[in-house]
């Protein structure tokens, strides 16, 4: 398994990815009309290089044996959340393939995401999961605890810290009886 922070040239890797992740883990809720038409627009070749040459973001490829089967992306926070301030980050997406998950390879493209959004010291982190994936529980490094809750449909989880911080808000709204998640993660004295 090669982890690397990726570059302009994997915009069409990182599209044919994203597209085949956000399909495993929520295409079964659209219409297939509905998900071609957000995939096309929202992992789009042209929205990746975009993304991929804008410093204020990183976005770090999981591959296995040169096949890129998982990412991360982090930035500054774009929640729509009262108390986002400017100085927050995000992890804005984590995903592996599934057939790829289990082995610690999530938690791979975590570690890198994290470490890269405090790199300039402690602040605070936000991640926004639907209850609707696997990952509803979020974790503290170093602590081995984890908390989560049910609120309603899309939330976000906040952590300050050498904190713990996936953005999913992007995506078309999951259906009325979804239901969200969200973590407050405590502070810990430090990040390994």
């Amino acid at each position: 398994m090669e982890l690397r922070r990726a570059v302009p040239d994997d915009a069409q890797a990182l599209s044919t990815l994203s597209a085949a992740c956000f399909t495993q883990t929520f295409g079964h809720l659209y219409p297939p009309r509905d998900l071609s038409h957000f995939l096309d627009e929202a992992y789009a070749v042209s929205a990746w290089a975009s993304l991929l040459s804008d410093p204020a973001y990183a976005t770090w490829l999981l591959e296995s044996d040169g096949i890129a089967i998982g990412y991360a992306t982090a930035g500054a926070c774009t929640l729509p959340h009262a108390d986002v301030a400017p100085v927050d980050g995000e992890l804005k997406r984590l995903y592996v393939l599934q057939e790829h998950q289990g082995g610690g390879r999530g938690s791979r493209l975590f570690d890198a995401a994290l470490a890269w959004l405090l790199r300039d010291g402690r602040r605070t982190l936000w991640i926004g999961v639907w209850s609707g994936t696997s990952a509803r529980s979020v974790s503290t490094p170093g602590t081995g605890s984890s908390e989560w809750a049910t609120t309603s449909s899309w939330s976000a989880a906040r952590a300050t810290m050498s904190s713990s911080c996936v953005d999913r808000r992007s995506a078309p709204a999951p259906p009325a009886n979804g239901r969200a998640c969200a973590g407050h993660i405590p502070p810990t004295p430090s990040f390994p």
